[in-house]
């Protein structure tokens, strides 16, 4: 299981900050708290009501993400709650 911040660095948009944790995640299953999938959205969300980002790009992130990070995430369809 990978904290907030691992995912945010392994997923962020710059890959050279996920690097110091590629040799530990290699071959190996990423699982993510439900406390972790919260964070994610509500920072999506944050940068999209202020304007910093449009609806479309939870959607885009998530085409972009590896597969195997990809079934949290099913919610991430362009609409916030």
């Amino acid at each position: 299981m990978v904290d907030t911040d691992v995912y945010s660095y392994i997923t962020a948009s710059d890959p050279r900050r996920g690097l110091p944790y590629r040799e530990y995640l290699n071959g190996r299953t990423i699982t993510l708290s439900f406390v972790t999938v919260a964070e994610q959205y509500a920072g999506y969300t944050k940068q999209i009501l202020r304007g910093n980002w449009d609806i479309a790009r939870i959607a885009r992130d998530l085409a972009s993400s590896p597969e195997h990070l990809k079934p949290w995430a099913n919610h991430g369809n362009g609409s916030l709650p």
